[in-house]
């Protein structure tokens, strides 16, 4: 969703999700329509492996290799209003261990992108990265931009995400 457009799909209940970039491209801005009300959680920047792309990994060393990329990530950024958000750092989380998820039908995943035929369940996936919630906006306009930078030493990596979002009064 490289607009917004599509924002809305599968939304409910009082917490959104808004997407990331994959980084390619490494900068997207996106326009939104919320109702009253409801926070916000994304991540700043994050990792997930799975049995899907690496199907001989245990969990561990799932867990083990994005632990190694995370130390990896040297900026994350978080603006809500123009305003820097401090202490970006403290907002790592993981998944405590392997969990598995079912993916809809037809091919309509990050997996069909990625030319990956993953069937319809991952048994072993493990998250790692940095993760933000934030309260309900009052109505009106906000922008909120984020993301970060992960440099291995070769070549750095790079996502940012620009959101306008209009927050217009519950019915």
């Amino acid at each position: 969703d490289t607009t917004g457009q599509f924002a809305g799909n599968g939304q409910s209940g009082d917490v959104w999700f808004l997407g990331a970039s994959f980084g390619d491209p490494p900068s997207v801005s996106r326009t939104i329509t919320i109702p009253q009300g409801t926070a916000l959680f994304f991540p700043l920047f994050n990792f997930e492996e799975d049995s899907a792309f690496s199907p001989t990994a245990t969990a561990q060393e799932i867990a083990d290799g994005l632990n190694a990329m995370v130390l990896q990530v040297t900026q994350l950024r978080l603006t809500v209003d123009g305003s820097p958000m401090p202490d970006l750092g403290l907002l790592r989380a993981k998944s405590p261990g392997a969990f598995s998820v079912s993916l809809p039908p037809g091919g309509d995943d990050v997996y069909t992108y990625f030319g990956v035929d993953a069937g319809t369940t991952i048994n072993t996936m493990v998250s790692d990265g940095y993760w933000v919630f934030i309260e309900p906006l009052p109505v009106g306009t906000h922008t909120i931009s984020f993301g970060g930078t992960q440099d291995d030493g070769v070549e750095p990596f790079s996502v940012d995400a620009n959101y306008t979002i209009h927050v217009v009064a519950a019915d």
